[in-house]
């Protein structure tokens, strides 16, 4: 790389009188267009783009979600080792640049770059539009912030007789001080941003696509894996080296299809661990992130795969390599991450709600192995004695939407409750599934029968005969 000083400069002297506005930028080439890198604050952004609409329509934009934005609002504020990717803005060609250093015999130069304040309209968002918004809501948050603490003050000093001492005007003060390093943050710490040359409506919507086709984006497995501030996420690591775990969880993907060979994904355990620790229903809000232990989490999540092994066989065939997940999958329900997440919800229930210990939840969980190890079919409990909703018919395990696990839970944990004695059927050996009804092959195969009784005989013999052959091992019937 060739470096040429081109000439030294002062920095620009900026004024409110002005009539253009002056930034330190690097000039490069990228697919044909002129692109200029800058390092803005949020605040200089917030200044330079308006507020983003969610409902105005943005030909050369999707739809803005509100929800996304406040989240990154709340991300930017509760972090202050935040990170986000460069913003991508475009805009006509309505810049000069004075370069100062050319890199590389011209292919980058670092200068300064102007442009007319009142074209700042004309520079519009290309990819970023959630996190812009989130940038203004954060700011209107921390002025909300700052507004709320200094008033709180002034009410603590009345009250307390302007005793500056006492713990309220204390308090007071140190929720000013917050706000006051959050702005200091916002004026202070810099994002990268790129400005795209263009005033082609089909070049840049183009670009937008393009942008968007090669994000491979984010599977919830990964956010598992790589997201420390969630405790389940931070007590993944340790369960994942559970014996009914190791090599049977998909780290990258979501979903598991009926012929993968895991049993489940890294989302599917933190929704495992997440219901041990607090129930299908239970979240875990700020508070509690930042009071629970991690390995206590996972202690906790660990106790109950280690009860499930414990009570039911199918688990204990496929630690020793007699059966595949695949195959749990299409034999019964201990193959479903939803249900799963139902049996954890239970152990924590019956634990944390109706003084059940380890021993009496894995009586419980024996108790349901039978009913577990078939498919929900018309005359099982799951579509018998369950809510509604709950279970499909024929389904392989529970309904994944939260409201009817949590129906689910809610039954089986008054099953345990009640009894013998109030949920009988529960101790009961389960019903047979029912005899479906004939296709129309066995109708006409039926109708055959009848017309030619012999057609009987012949059909009795070949089934004798092969029966024969496959106990002898020359066919496998």
């Amino acid at each position: 790389m060739t470096t040429t000083k081109a000439k030294n400069k002062p920095a620009p002297q900026i004024s409110g009188y002005t009539t253009e506005e002056q930034v330190y930028a690097t000039r490069y080439k990228q697919g044909g267009r002129t692109v200029f890198g800058l390092a803005l604050t949020p605040d200089q952004i917030v200044n330079l783009i308006q507020r983003p609409d969610p409902d105005a329509h943005n030909p050369g934009n999707r739809k803005i979600r509100p929800k996304h934005a406040a989240d990154f609002a709340e991300y930017y504020l509760d972090n202050e080792s935040w990170v986000a990717p460069a913003l991508i803005l475009r805009a006509p060609s309505i810049f000069s640049f004075d370069a100062d250093i050319d890199v590389a015999e011209g292919s980058a130069q670092f200068g300064i770059l102007s442009y007319p304040k009142r074209a700042q309209s004309e520079i519009h968002i290309l990819d970023g539009q959630h996190r812009i918004l989130g940038f203004h809501l954060a700011l209107q948050e921390i002025t909300n912030r700052l507004e709320k603490a200094r008033d709180f003050r002034a009410r603590a000093i009345r009250t307390e007789q302007g005793d500056m001492n006492s713990a309220v005007v204390r308090e007071a003060e140190k929720a000013i001080r917050d706000a006051e390093k959050l702005r200091d943050r916002f004026y202070s710490e810099r994002i990268s941003v790129e400005i795209q040359v263009t005033d082609s409506l089909t070049e840049y919507r183009q670009m937008f696509y393009d942008i968007a086709e090669n994000a491979l984006g984010i599977t919830a497995a990964v956010k598992a894996r790589f997201d420390n501030r969630k405790v389940a996420n931070r007590a993944l690591a340790p369960v994942l080296e559970h014996p009914l775990l190791v090599g049977r969880v998909d780290i990258d993907q979501d979903r598991i299809g009926r012929n993968s060979p895991f049993l489940l994904s890294a989302k599917h355990v933190t929704d495992i661990i997440r219901s041990a620790q607090v129930g299908v229903d239970g979240r875990i809000g700020k508070i509690m992130e930042k009071t629970l232990n991690d390995i206590d989490v996972a202690n906790t999540a660990t106790k109950f795969l280690d009860l499930a092994v414990e009570a039911f066989p199918p688990y204990q065939a496929l630690l020793a390599g007699q059966v595949m997940p695949e195959q749990l999958r299409s034999t019964g329900m201990f193959g479903s991450p939803a249900a799963l997440r139902m049996l954890a919800s239970v152990f924590h229930d019956l634990k944390a709600t109706h003084g059940f210990d380890n021993d009496m939840v894995l009586e419980y969980f024996k108790t349901l192995a039978p009913h577990l190890s078939d498919r929900a079919h018309a005359d099982s409990i799951w579509i018998q004695h369950m809510p509604e909703d709950a279970f499909t018919v024929d389904a392989y395990g529970p309904d994944v939407r939260r409201q009817n696990i949590a129906g689910a839970v809610k039954a089986l944990d008054d099953w345990a409750v009640l009894g013998p004695k109030g949920a009988p059927f529960v101790w009961e050996a389960p019903k047979p599934a029912p005899t479906p009804p004939p296709t129309e092959a066995d109708l006409l195969l039926t109708s055959d029968i009848a017309k030619d009784p012999e057609l009987a005989t012949l059909l009795e013999k070949r089934d004798e005969l092969e029966a024969e052959m496959a106990k002898a091992g020359k066919v496998k019937k």
